[in-house]
């Protein structure tokens, strides 16, 4: 029977539906999905890892898409899919090759090579189960998956670098063609205006791969619309055209991301606006992809149009006609080349259409490259002239700022390196900063060893740091090319001396066969001599302990003519500090001084500056040593140790502001930040009324010693201890003080004999500030017999306590008997008070301190007996000389005013009365205050009494407040008097406080306040009538916001007094704000000798008001009761002073307090 079936038609293919004679025929499919689920197992780690990249690595965030398109690609080229064949044996292979680098990388932790076996995983798989045709047919969509594989480490680092460098440049060309120069070093666009950064991410390599995955995939969909894919048979046309895709996407790539590093530039250049620059990055990276597709389509079309005129141009006969087989015979050749011209309408217009891109492209690159390195060399011009003034300013910072700009525009270039090397070298004021030099040189010197200058250089910093081997190198070449340089020898000299071995820094003694030994080997002597001279002595200064004494009087006799000979300012400085050296002869640097001229280097004159600054400080002339050290830092601004010098000066005379301010511009200049400039710079700000500032600098000098462990010499250490106790003090920590000066003290005591002298000059400021931390902890009898015992030293030592003259021991005396009178002991008091008066003699107001004691412990018999003796004799022949001085009538009177003989003071003030008029005010006063109140009206207004309004009507004033019982007649007397003076009492402090006393006195509020008014606002400075104003604004309870304002302004004048800081307690207390009011009622404390009565009070008074029972009780028993003066108290004092009495005093208790002037009426 005969068959139906007919042969498919030649040429066609199976298809899905052909006969399959592979593996998969023979496999059940049950086996098929045993394999891809094992396959699966095998590289679920890899597929995690792949999609951890797609999300953390931005260079293959179009990772998820790879696989889709790559199905969609064999979807698309489904009609050219072969016959399923027979298995591909290389196939098992390349999965056993897979396999096994996949073992590989996991034992060896190589995630990227894990991932790359996977498309060889698949292709081995596809080529057994469908065979070698199917695996061609496939190779393109399995290719294209290794676009979602992250390149090897070291691969995509270079292609990210490579990227970034082309780029850079790339956008550096084109901002020239904007007139905006930039210049880069592959990773940074350096612009006039500032820089911008080329990152990673900014590479382009993301675009790169992108575009170049789009470019696989449309050659592959036009071969295959066009008919040129060959499904499953290999050919080279594929090759061809991934080679082009590949070198298109790259050049479509740079171009774009140039562009858009250029305009984010650009913006950046030109309006300096953080959002702008910001937007149009982002802008930028929305629009790059594109631009870049639209580049490589550009691209690709005119090379598709390049292909097509080379095909017909070929393919075209003599007449114009296309070939349509094989070339004629070699004969016709020549028929050929005859008609060549007469072809030119058919190819010549096309070539020159596309030649013209290539031409135009290429010469827009050559405008760009050329303008770009005309600007360059000129700006290279400037910045090199800019960096050679700043040079001759000796502006180091500003220098090594021009040559670093050079560096970016000619970084191979060995001279600049070598500039900014030693413009950085000249500014360094650091260890740190110098050993950063250091290894600039020392990458100078490897690039170019035999550099002189570099060399030098080198040399000289290695000797500085003690780099022994580098410095021993440095010398060997430096002898070798520059053994006539008189410099050079001496830097040789020095290396060969402490380095004799290349090994450990040390000096060793410099003998004068061992000199002349290495002066041999220069050869005979020359014009080099004199600077060679000069060289050893500067080298002699430097290692002063390492010269022998023979060397120096061997040579000393020709640096003075090898000076002459030379004839710098420089010889004549080195000549100078080897005669102050080594005591050859009287130093003098006047000479170097004269020498100076223009062409003189700023560090010499700065070095000559600060010599003879130093010079006229040890002779005492101040204001010299201020000119000096103010040409000093003309010539150096930017060297800390002329302003260091500069407070020193300040300092010895005791202009705390301008001390602070010279140690502070020194301290931020000082890279190293000195321990002993930084305690200087404490003890100024302290002085200066700046404590918070000390207290930090303070705590930063601490750590700095932690860190660093820098050590600390034992006077500064000192110091450094002095400053942190007078800081606790300050702070009220009297406690930490005394421990710190315990401390200080026990250094003191170790101090070797040498060192007695610097140890005993600060003993006075340890002992006094100990003494005041005993006062104000109450422990006045510590304090006593601490200022007994340096009376006693005193005493021994001509000039009292060694400082400022005989007194000291007299005022230690003093201090030692109001100690011990505040804790009740009179007999010390009194012994202690006599040894004072043996010094100062009576006439002074310790004698009537005297008187008061001698009242207190015998009565007023005693004090009588005292004041007679004393009146009698005029001092004690047998204990004092006869040259004290007996105490005046003046003072006999105060002395029995206070023992409550006014008859008798009365006495003595009206014989001091007859011998001046201006007297006549003291005697009215006393009259007014023991009851003679009609006779001191009398004295005051006699028209007799012949002296200014001013005094007359301070007196009427005074009799007034002080006279209780005073008449109306006498007070109609007065008040004409007194309201005469009104108008001299603003610019008459003492008339001014009197008057409002008289009108406080009388209950007239309004009035004093107007008068404090005029005051202040006639003279904004008078803090004292700013302060009672402010004290008179808050107990009306008027404007207690004017008061603050008031008393602010007068805290900003004086700083921390404590009578002024006590009113601004109070009127805080008075404005219902205790709580704050606190603190400074205990900075008033801090501040004064364990402070006013009125202040504890005060406090008292705000503890209560607080709640704070325990507290207020502690100030209330601190309050003087016998120094507080009640008549003189606001009736907001006298209420608060009646609250602490009932709440802290039994009602039989309560006494009356003798009077003191209170601190509010300063």
């Amino acid at each position: 029977m005969q068959s139906n079936l007919q042969a498919p038609p030649k040429g066609t293919r199976r298809g899905w539906r052909g006969k399959s004679t592979g593996v998969s025929a023979r496999l059940s499919p049950t086996l098929i999905l045993i394999w891809v689920a094992l396959a699966l197992y095998s590289y679920h780690q890899v597929v995690g890892h792949l999609i951890q990249q797609w999300h953390s690595n931005t260079s293959y965030s179009h990772g998820p898409a790879v696989l889709p398109i790559a199905l969609w690609l064999l979807w698309q080229r489904r009609s050219t899919l072969p016959a399923i064949g027979k298995p591909w044996g290389p196939g098992l292979a390349l999965l056993v090759a897979a396999q096994g680098l996949l073992s590989l990388g996991g034992y060896f932790h190589l995630p990227t090579l894990q991932c790359w076996t996977l498309p060889l995983y698949l292709g081995g798989m596809v080529g057994l189960l469908a065979g070698r045709g199917v695996l061609v047919w496939s190779l393109p969509a399995i290719g294209f998956l290794g676009f979602m594989i992250p390149l090897p480490f070291q691969l995509e680092m270079l292609a990210n670098q490579s990227l970034q460098w082309l780029s850079a440049w790339g956008s550096c060309y084109l901002l020239s063609l904007t007139s905006t120069f930039a210049v880069t070093d592959g990773y940074t666009l350096m612009m006039a205006t500032g820089g911008v950064g080329v990152t990673r991410d900014c590479s382009g390599l993301r675009m790169t791969v992108a575009v170049a995955a789009l470019g696989t995939i449309i050659t592959f969909l036009s071969r295959s619309r066009s008919g040129r894919d060959q499904g499953g048979k290999p050919g080279w046309g594929v090759a061809w055209d991934l080679a082009a895709v590949m070198l298109l996407a790259l050049p479509a790539a740079i171009v774009a991301n140039a562009t858009r590093i250029s305009a984010v530039a650009l913006i950046a250049d030109r309006y300096q606006n953080e959002s702008y620059t910001t937007w149009t990055h982002d802008l930028g990276v929305w629009l790059a992809l594109p631009l870049s597709a639209l580049l490589f389509f550009a691209f690709r079309a005119w090379l598709g149009r390049v292909r097509t005129l080379s095909t017909s141009i070929f393919k075209l006969t003599p007449d114009g006609r296309e070939l349509s087989g094989r070339r004629g015979p070699k004969r016709q050749s020549g028929r050929d080349t005859h008609a060549f011209g007469r072809r030119w309408p058919q190819w010549g217009k096309p070539v020159l259409a596309v030649g013209a891109v290539p031409l135009v492209l290429a010469g827009i690159v050559a405008v760009a490259i050329v303008h770009h390195t005309a600007k360059r060399d000129r700006i290279i011009s400037e910045t090199l002239a800019q960096a050679r003034g700043h040079e001759a300013n000796a502006d180091w910072d500003r220098a090594a700022s021009c040559y670093r700009e050079l560096l970016q525009l000619q970084p191979d270039r060995v001279e600049t390196r070598y500039r900014y090397a030693w413009a950085s070298l000249q500014g360094a004021d650091s260890v740190d900063g110098r050993m950063r030099v250091f290894y600039q040189l020392e990458s100078v010197l490897e690039q170019a060893p035999s550099h002189v200058d570099a060399l030098r250089t080198h040399l000289q910093l290695a000797l500085e740091l003690d780099q022994a081997k580098s410095a021993c190198r440095s010398a060997e070449r430096l002898y070798a090319i520059d053994q006539r340089n008189a410099q050079s020898l001496r830097l040789c000299v020095e290396a060969m001396l402490r380095f004799p071995h290349g090994s450990r820094p040390r000096h060793p003694l410099v003998t004068v066969d061992r000199l002349n030994r290495w002066l041999d080997r220069f050869g005979p002597p020359s014009l080099w001599r004199d600077r060679l001279v000069i060289e050893l002595a500067s080298y002699g200064c430097d290692h002063a302990e390492s010269m022998d004494r023979r060397v120096a009087d061997a040579i000393e006799p020709a640096i003075a003519d090898a000076a002459s000979g030379v004839g710098s300012a420089d010889a004549f400085l080195q000549a100078w500090r080897f005669a102050q050296v080594f005591g050859t002869e009287s130093p003098s640097i006047e000479r170097a001084r004269i020498s100076i001229d223009d062409h003189c280097p700023a560090g010499v004159a700065y070095q000559i500056y600060l010599a003879s600054a130093r010079e006229a400080v040890l002779q005492h002339r101040r204001d010299d040593a201020k000119r000096l050290l103010t040409k000093a830092m003309e010539r150096m601004p930017n060297h800390h140790a002329a302003y260091a010098m500069l407070g020193d000066v300040y300092a010895s005379q005791g202009q705390w502001p301008r001390c602070s301010a010279a140690y502070l511009r020194a301290w931020r200049l000082a890279g190293d930040r000195p321990m002993g400039l930084g305690i200087k710079l404490a003890e100024a700000l302290f002085h200066a009324a700046r404590p918070a500032e000390s207290a930090a600098l303070v705590g930063q000098l601490l750590n700095q010693e932690n860190q660093v462990f820098q050590p600390v010499s034992r006077e500064l250490r000192i110091r450094w201890m002095l400053v942190q106790a007078r800081l606790d003090a300050h702070a009220g920590r009297y406690e930490a003080a005394l421990t710190t000066i315990g401390r200080c003290q026990s250094l003191l005591a170790m101090t070797p004999a040498s060192s007695a002298a610097d140890a005993a000059a600060w003993l006075p400021a340890v002992e006094t500030l100990q003494a005041q931390c005993l006062v104000r902890l109450g422990r006045n009898a510590q304090a006593a017999r601490l200022f007994e015992s340096r009376a006693t030293r005193g005493n021994g030592k001509p000039g009292g306590d060694g400082s400022a003259g005989g007194d000291r021991s007299a005022d230690q005396w003093t201090a030692a008997a109001r100690a011990w009178r505040s804790v009740g002991n009179t007999p010390a008091a009194e012994r202690c008070y006599r040894s004072a008066l043996a010094e100062l003699g009576y006439d002074n107001e310790i004698w009537l301190e005297l008187v008061d004691v001698l009242h207190d412990r015998y009565g007023i018999r005693g004090a009588i007996e005292e004041i007679t003796l004393r009146q009698r004799r005029g001092g004690e022949p047998a204990i004092v000389s006869d040259t004290i001085p007996a105490p005046s009538d003046k003072i006999v009177a105060q002395a029995y005013e206070r023992v409550g003989r006014g008859d008798l003071a009365i006495g003595h003030y009206r014989a001091v009365a007859e011998r001046g008029v201006e007297d006549v005010a003291a005697l009215a006063i006393a009259l007014a205050r023991h009851g003679h109140a009609d006779k001191a009206v009398t004295l005051v207004a006699d028209p007799r009494w012949t002296v200014n309004t001013s005094l007359r009507a301070h007196t009427a004033a005074v009799i007034a407040v002080s006279t209780d019982d005073l008449s109306a007649a006498h007070q109609a007397i007065l008040e004409p008097i007194i309201a005469g003076g009104v108008t001299e009492a603003v610019d008459d402090p003492t008339l001014l406080m009197a008057i409002v006393a008289w009108h406080t006195h009388h209950q007239r509020q309004t009035a004093a306040m107007d008068l404090l008014d005029r005051a202040v606002a006639r003279h904004p400075d008078h803090v004292v009538a700013a302060n009672n104003l402010a004290m008179l604004l808050a107990e009306e309870g008027r404007d207690f916001q004017r008061a603050l304002r008031h008393i602010d302004h007068v805290l900003k004048q004086t700083g921390a007094v404590p009578e002024f800081l006590d009113t601004k307690g109070w009127i805080l207390v008075r404005m219902n704000r205790a709580e704050d009011a606190l603190e400074w009622f205990n900075r008033a404390l801090a501040g004064s000798g364990g402070g006013a009565p009125t202040t504890h009070l005060h406090l008292a008074a705000a503890y209560l008001a607080v709640g704070n029972r325990d507290r207020a009780r502690e100030s209330f028993e601190s309050v003087q009761v016998d120094l507080l003066r009640k008549d003189q108290l606001h009736h907001s004092e006298q209420r608060a002073w009646a609250r602490l009495q009932n709440e802290f005093i039994r009602p039989n208790e309560l006494t009356t307090r003798p009077p003191m002037q209170r601190s509010g009426d300063a």
